[in-house]
């Protein structure tokens, strides 16, 4: 089925069944209609990050087996940091019935960035949400990178004065778990 939108655009409708049409054109279609952008912080860890829901669809329109051919493409694609969560039918606390729920979310900036980098092209509705969580995941590659010479000696003397890891991370501006793995590393 084709269906033409403004005279430049032209969409694709595919089926869940036709499993050698998806691809990136896709997916880009599926997100900018169902999916969401999250910048998250942690306050516990001090860790930020992005988390994409790609979509989220109930039993009745087909989520799980739609959920099940997007996850298979998306691993063949090497992004492999992304997972179905369920939620069961039921009532919620609000007593409003639902079914159950198919959501499928990348959680890893890494992935999250790989999987922006294919679908912005195709993406009309959520562009500058696109660009802006790749500006985010720019300046949160600060907390991936290695320390320099002079964090390294910081974070040794700090913790020679028995500071804590979350004090640490604090005062070198990152999370308290880069900070346990560096630290591991110096360990003799």
């Amino acid at each position: 089925i084709c269906v033409n939108l403004p005279k430049t655009l032209t969409y694709f409708v595919y089926t869940v069944h036709d499993e050698q049409r998806m691809d990136w054109h896709y997916l880009a279609g599926l997100f900018d209609g169902e999916g969401n952008i999250a910048i998250i912080s942690n306050p516990k860890t001090h860790s930020r990050g992005v988390s994409v829901m790609v979509l989220s669809q109930s039993e009745g329109n087909g989520g799980k087996e739609l959920s099940d051919a997007v996850t298979v493409f998306l691993r063949e694609n090497h992004i492999l940091g992304s997972h179905i969560y369920i939620m069961k039918a039921g009532t919620d606390k609000r007593g409003i019935s639902r079914q159950t729920c198919y959501t499928l979310r990348i959680g890893n900036k890494w992935d999250a960035k790989t999987f922006f980098d294919h679908v912005r092209p195709f993406c009309l509705i959520k562009k500058s949400q696109i660009e802006k969580a790749l500006e985010f995941i720019k300046i949160l590659r600060n907390h991936t990178r290695p320390f320099t010479e002079e964090e390294q000696s910081l974070i040794l003397k700090l913790h020679s004065e028995k500071k804590s890891q979350k004090k640490i991370a604090q005062r070198i501006g990152c999370g308290a778990s880069k900070i346990y793995r560096f630290l591991k590393t110096k360990k003799p």
